[in-house]
């Protein structure tokens, strides 16, 4: 076995449940299609996933009309699947808040449902010599909101 197999890639590692996932940390495009390929349907193993509504959410995503096309498909009592990770969440929170909101303000009366599961990535990184590495964990937001069926707001 060659010692070089042991060393770190120079541009850090992504790791999901300790299996190297070949993604960089800072392509999003491709973290964002291996969290819906792979993680969402083992969070959320009880959901038909093909009838939900599935978005991810990005520090790049319009805050307007994301909340608008959220709160419509809630107002279709659509089940929304939200998803992002990492410098993404912060915003993807804010999205989330304000279509909850938004969506209240439409429609007295009616009640949500708002879950939150957590997951991780993790980013191996080169320490400061060869022999040692930082482990960043990188964390995976995934929010699952559903209108209440007939129960009136709290």
């Amino acid at each position: 076995m060659d010692a070089s197999e042991h060393l770190p890639h120079p541009s850090g590692q992504l790791l999901y449940l300790n299996a190297e996932t070949g993604l960089d940390v800072s392509d999003s495009p491709a973290c964002f299609q291996y969290i819906a390929d792979k993680i969402l349907p083992s969070l959320l193993d009880e959901l038909e996933l093909p009838k939900c509504y599935v978005r991810y959410l990005s520090k790049n995503t319009k805050i307007e009309e994301y909340v608008a096309e959220l709160a419509s498909q809630l107002a279709d009592k659509r089940t929304l699947v939200l998803y992002s990770y990492g410098s993404h969440v912060q915003k993807a929170v804010t999205i989330i808040e304000l279509a909850k909101r938004h969506f209240a303000a439409e429609t007295p009366g009616a009640g949500l449902d708002h879950r939150n599961k957590l997951s991780r990535f993790v980013n191996v990184v080169p320490g400061r010599n060869e022999l040692l590495e930082r482990r960043v964990n990188v964390p995976v937001l995934v929010a699952l909101i559903t209108v209440k069926a007939g129960d009136p707001a709290r």
